[in-house]
């Protein structure tokens, strides 16, 4: 994803020059500097359609981790108990501190193709209107806090509902049923993702 914005950004510079204030942004010597390495700078339009560059490294984020950590569980587990939300929490920091499916980030947790079902269905419309007002959101939020320090899923890195035939990775010799909650079951998987 950087690699693709930064070649856009770059391209966008070789055929336009913009200024901010006397700021010459896309100069020779900006190209200069960014030859040879990918540039982490990127171009936004506001709603004015002023044209403004953000620094990556300096990891401006709209929503924070912690609400996408949040979002994943309203969307895996907003029906269950504060256990069950608080389960799921601790499956997305158990990836992150194993890199399992994981790049060790929330997002890159989360996020991470068909790993969390409610990312890659309709599920994902919730996030996009949820409430953190409501009662059951305001349960997932404390159920993301709680995750840090409890471990109901005994370390567990994978999971299902229990509404479905177990998944083919279930069968795996290295994965391993821990717990079940609620409508949740728990799995560790020995040899990693």
């Amino acid at each position: 994803m950087r690699t693709f914005m930064t070649l856009l950004v770059t391209v966008s510079c070789l055929s336009f020059q913009w200024k901010i204030g006397n700021l010459e942004l896309c100069s020779q010597g900006w190209l200069d500097m960014t030859a040879g390495r990918l540039s982490t700078m990127l171009q936004a339009k506001t709603v004015d359609g002023m044209k403004l560059f953000v620094n990556v490294e300096d990891e401006v984020r709209i929503v924070d981790d912690d609400k996408w950590a949040i979002m994943t569980i309203a969307g895996e587990a907003l029906g269950e108990p504060l256990t069950g939300k608080i389960a799921v929490g601790e499956v997305i920091r158990n990836r992150m501190k194993r890199k399992y499916a994981s790049d060790g980030t929330v997002i890159g947790t989360v996020l991470r193709a068909k790993q969390f079902s409610m990312w890659d269905d309709k599920a994902r419309l919730l996030a996009a209107r949820i409430d953190d007002e409501h009662p059951k959101v305001r349960e997932c939020i404390k159920a993301w806090e709680l995750s840090a320090n409890t471990n109901f899923t005994n370390g567990a890195v994978l999971y299902h509902t229990i509404m479905i035939d177990d998944p083919y990775w279930t069968k795996a010799r290295s994965v391993k049923r821990v717990s079940t909650i609620h409508r949740h079951h728990f799995y560790t998987d020995g040899e990693g993702a």
